[in-house]
This record gives C-alpha cells, sequence and structure tokens, in this order.
C-alpha cells in the first residue's frame, strides 16, 4: 500500500516536484521537474490526478494532468507514485513547500 503521507493528500493540495521527475505519458516519459500543479482529484488506492500550472504540450490530451499509480501493482496506470512520494507539498498537514522528511 501506498505510504501515509499520500493518504493524506487531498484535492487543492500544491505540489512541487523534485529533481529527476519523469511522467509517464503512454509509451513514453516527460521530464516535470521543479514544476508545479494542484492535486485535483485523489481516489484513495487507486489513483491522484495533479494539474500542472504550466501548459505542457504532452499532456493536452489529460486536460494537463499528470495521473499517478497508487495500486500496489501499477494496474491502475500512469506514473509512478515514488515521484510522488518524493514530491513537496503545501497542504495544512505539510506546511508551506515543506520537504519530505528524510528517514
Amino acid at each position: 500500500m501506498y505510504n501515509d503521507r499520500i493518504d493524506k493528500l487531498i484535492e487543492g493540495n500544491r505540489i512541487l516536484f523534485g529533481k529527476d521527475t519523469f511522467a509517464q505519458i503512454t509509451n513514453y516519459e516527460i521530464d516535470i521537474s521543479n514544476k508545479t500543479g494542484t492535486l485535483v482529484h485523489h481516489e484513495e488506492g487507486k489513483t491522484i490526478h495533479v494539474q500542472m500550472d504550466e501548459p505542457i504540450d504532452d499532456l493536452s490530451d489529460w486536460d494537463n494532468c499528470v495521473y499517478f499509480d497508487l495500486t500496489e501493482d501499477d494496474s491502475y496506470g500512469g506514473t509512478s507514485k515514488d515521484y510522488l512520494e518524493n514530491a513537496t507539498i503545501d497542504s495544512p498537514d505539510f506546511g508551506k513547500f515543506e520537504k519530505k522528511e528524510q528517514d
């Protein structure tokens, strides 16, 4: 199961993607490193959708959203949840773009 940090995310949270972050687009990846977006959909245990702030041509067919797969077996499709786990979050639970605490 995905981690508690992802479970706490809600629609409206702001996301800042870190260095070396790539979004899966059908059969290729695009670089979304250091880009920001807003969480617009969270289906617990299945998927999270983040709408990017800047228009990205490769995302035009998906309303400029990156879809993250939260399933254990990656059966839902989309970008790996690992990139989301390493992102910086702006929310009441995490503070203003606070980085994930290092273990």
